[in-house]
């Protein structure tokens, strides 16, 4: 069974992708901010201040998806 490591795994995108790559049969390591329910598999990090836990044997590739959250200028007040 392959696995991915996914950053960003609890945003728009990484739950999407997420959801599509468990129902392909390959397993998903999630990485999650402090603060953020984690599953038994799901590694807590911050990417932002650099701490990065050691990544588990096994990881066949990693989709990086992580990034700051950006207040929508054109959103409406």
């Amino acid at each position: 069974m392959k696995t991915v490591l996914v950053t960003g795994a609890t945003g728009f995108v990484g739950r999407r992708l997420t959801h599509m790559l468990c129902a392909s049969r390959i397993r998903v390591i999630r990485m999650v901010r402090p603060g953020f329910a984690a599953g038994p598999d799901d590694l807590i990090g911050d990417l932002a201040s650099g701490c990065i836990p050691p990544l588990p044997p096994g990881i066949d590739a990693v989709a990086h998806l992580a990034g700051e959250f950006v207040e929508d200028p054109l959103a409406q007040h």
